[in-house]
């Protein structure tokens, strides 16, 4: 595919997987020289498969709030057994 407005010495390799989409200009000189050598080869590859990362990644979500409140002291009289000195009836005999 040729890029829109490109002067031709540029190709545009699109790239679609899981419903997202991107296009890649490369150089002629790129995809001939992927042709000839393997480290041509090799800088092609990287450069669809950096591509193809950046179109499927996601980003992490948006941390929640923290909203901590303090806990309540368990030394305070409403968590005692018996009820303290409110005269229950019911606590140690």
């Amino acid at each position: 595919m040729e890029v829109p407005g490109g002067d031709g010495a540029r190709l545009g390799v699109a790239l679609r997987e899981r419903g997202k989409s991107c296009v890649v200009e490369l150089s002629t000189a790129l995809v001939l020289q992927a042709f000839g050598d393997v480290a041509g080869r090799e800088s092609l590859r990287v450069r669809l498969k950096g591509a193809r990362d950046r179109m499927l990644f996601r980003p992490p979500p948006v941390r929640l709030p923290r909203h901590i409140e303090a806990a309540m002291d368990p030394a305070s009289s409403r968590f005692r057994f018996g009820g303290g000195s409110s005269g229950s009836g019911r606590g140690r005999r």
